[in-house]
C-alpha cells in the first residue's frame, strides 16, 4: 500500500514538474480570434491622413510607467488588418520575451491592437455611403490609413511595449498614446517614433524629461516608478 502511495506522489510531481517546465518553455497563446483580411495583390489605394486626439504626451518612459498597467519585452510574430464598421486596425501577435509587469509570463503571446491599417472599399461605401466616388467600391479598392505618419509593425521586430486593456477588442491589449507606449529595440538601443509634423513633440529640448535611449534606461525606469494610483487622477 505504501509502494503505491509513493509511485502516485511520484507521478503527481512528474506532472507538475512537466506542467511548469511546460509554461516556462512555451508560455500560453493569450490571442484573441479576429476577424481579419488580406489585401488584395491588385488593390488601389486610397491614401488617408487620419489623425488623433494626442491631448495626453508621453515626453518619456517614465512618464508611461506611471500610466501603463502592462509593459512587455518582446517580437512581432504575425501581422493581420480589420475593418469591421470601417474602423481600420492593426493586429499583431506578439511573443514575449520579458515581463516588466502585468500578470503574464515569458514567452506569452498576446494580441495588440493598434488604430492604422487599411479598409475596403465595399465595407466604407457600406458605412459612409458612396460619397464622392462616381463608381462603387470594389474590393481592390483600399483605404490606407496612416496615423501621424507612423509605420506600420513588421514581422520580426522587437519592442517594448506599454500596455493598457483595448476597449475594442476584449481580450487584446492597445499602446498608450498610440505610437508613443512603443519603444523600437535595436540591439541594446531603444527609439521611438517620432512624426515629421511634429519633431518636438516629446519636448527634448528638455534634459530633465530626456526619453530613453537603451534598453537598460527603460528597465531602470520600470523599476524606478510606480503604477500611479487612479485615486491619484
Amino acid at each position: 500500500m505504501k509502494k503505491k502511495i509513493a509511485y502516485v506522489i511520484v507521478g503527481v510531481l512528474l506532472i507538475l514538474l512537466c506542467a511548469c517546465s511546460y509554461n516556462s518553455q512555451f508560455g500560453i497563446d493569450r490571442t484573441v480570434k479576429i476577424n481579419t483580411f488580406v489585401v488584395p495583390d491588385d488593390a488601389l489605394f486610397v491614401n488617408v491622413d487620419a489623425q488623433y486626439d494626442l491631448s495626453r504626451i508621453y515626453r518619456n518612459a517614465d512618464e508611461l510607467c506611471e500610466n501603463a498597467e502592462y509593459i512587455v519585452y518582446g517580437e512581432v510574430k504575425r501581422v493581420f488588418f480589420s475593418d469591421d464598421d470601417a474602423r481600420p486596425c492593426i493586429y499583431y501577435d506578439f511573443a514575449i520575451i520579458e515581463v516588466y509587469r502585468g500578470p503574464f509570463n515569458d514567452n506569452d503571446t498576446l494580441t495588440i491592437s493598434e488604430y492604422g491599417g487599411y479598409v475596403r472599399g465595399t465595407v466604407w461605401e457600406e458605412v459612409y455611403g458612396k460619397g464622392r466616388f462616381e463608381i462603387p467600391l470594389s474590393e481592390n479598392v483600399v483605404f490606407s490609413y496612416s496615423f501621424y505618419g507612423a509605420p506600420q509593425p513588421a514581422i520580426g521586430e522587437h519592442y517594448v511595449l506599454f500596455l493598457g486593456d483595448d476597449n475594442i477588442c476584449e481580450g487584446a491589449y492597445t499602446p498608450y498614446g498610440v505610437f508613443m507606449g512603443k519603444y523600437l529595440v535595436l540591439g541594446e538601443t531603444v527609439r521611438r517614433y517620432v512624426p515629421d509634423s511634429d519633431a518636438w513633440l516629446y519636448d527634448m529640448t528638455n534634459t530633465t524629461n530626456r526619453d530613453q535611449e537603451t534598453l537598460a534606461e527603460i528597465i531602470s525606469a520600470v523599476r524606478m516608478t510606480p503604477l500611479r494610483s487612479s485615486d491619484s487622477d
